[in-house]
């Protein structure tokens, strides 16, 4: 049973043939009444909401129940927010729930109006994850569970903490919930309840295959330079191959040597930079802006901002292997 739409991708899964094996173990474990809880770690565009997507697709086919939600930087400060999304299917038998905790999950989902509490009323926040776990293990008795949670590092902060607090204590139901962060923003809130599972980049013969299921894929020179740019990046892959197909391209191409950025990566790339420090930030500026030839002279000039010297100790290391 799946209680929520699944998303498709654009292209199919390939070359992450581990991860889907070690997902369909998981379904199985939960079939056997034995939960876990991971987080998906990976690059931008590694594939993590497609690996996502299909664990919900074969957790469906096997009749298990499938809650879904996906955090967003602008709702990172509604409270609960992510847990009414994931939680609304399952939330009818919210009446079954012993009398307290079955309440404060309500009230905390804004689905019962309540005397005002405390943000830091412990006690009650202690009913509110003990009222979902109630929920979720009792759902869990009629169906396995499968719980997605795409883009955990912008999920609210209620909602990550009762993530965590259910995470600890799924083990002896058939609860597996599945969630996926950037590599450099995993939320330290998640602590040890999630293992991780990394999401590679794709290998040289995967990544010629994606390719190849592109439309108009790019032949010849192009074709080498879309595989050196996307480094094994699936949507790097896809994106570059799109631009490829642009009959300007090919001469941008001969004239640099490299490909038009599409705008899709230009912000994937402006994100992850945004959350670098300044004078990295600095320095890969810098570089950006130099020829080959003159990119030692660049790293040089960038670390003569950086009044503690740090930065300079990198870029000199960086200056001699580039020489």
């Amino acid at each position: 049973m799946v209680h929520r739409p699944v998303a498709t991708t654009a292209a199919p899964l390939v070359g992450h043939d581990e991860e889907v094996a070690h997902i369909d173990r998981l379904l199985g474990d939960a079939e056997a009444g034995k939960g876990s809880a991971w987080v998906l770690v990976g690059e931008p565009g590694a594939g993590k909401s497609a690996l996502l997507d299909t664990a919900a697709r074969r957790a469906a086919q096997q009749g298990v129940t499938v809650l879904r939600a996906a955090g967003y930087e602008n709702e990172r400060k509604l409270v609960f927010a992510g847990l009414r999304r994931l939680l609304e299917p399952l939330l009818a038998g919210a009446r079954h729930l012993p009398g307290e905790q079955g309440e404060a999950l309500l009230v905390a989902l804004g689905l019962r109006g309540a005397p005002f509490r405390e943000p830091d009323d412990h006690s009650h926040r202690l009913l509110i994850y003990l009222g979902m776990l109630a929920l979720l293990s009792r759902a869990s008795r009629e169906r396995p569970l499968l719980l997605i949670v795409d883009d955990v590092q912008w999920i609210d902060l209620c909602t990550l903490d009762a993530l965590t607090f259910a995470a600890r204590r799924v083990a002896g139901d058939g609860i597996v919930i599945l969630t996926a962060a950037r590599t450099d923003q995993v939320p330290g809130r998640l602590g040890s309840g999630f293992c991780r599972l990394a999401v590679p980049a794709l290998g040289a013969r995967a990544a010629a295959r994606l390719l190849d299921l592109q439309p108009d894929a790019p032949r010849g020179p192009l074709r080498a330079a879309v595989l050196r740019q996307a480094a094994g990046n699936p949507l790097a892959l896809i994106e570059l191959a799109r631009a490829a197909a642009d009959s300007s391209a090919g001469a941008e191409y001969a004239l640099n040597g490299t490909l038009p950025l599409p705008q899709r990566l230009e912000r994937m790339f402006a994100d992850r930079l945004s959350g670098l420090p300044r004078l990295t930030r600095r320095a890969l500026l810098f570089a950006a802006a130099a020829d080959g030839s003159d990119l030692p002279a660049a790293l040089l000039a960038a670390s003569a901002g950086d009044p503690a010297g740090g930065l300079g100790s990198v870029v000199k290391v960086l200056v001699t292997a580039t020489r």
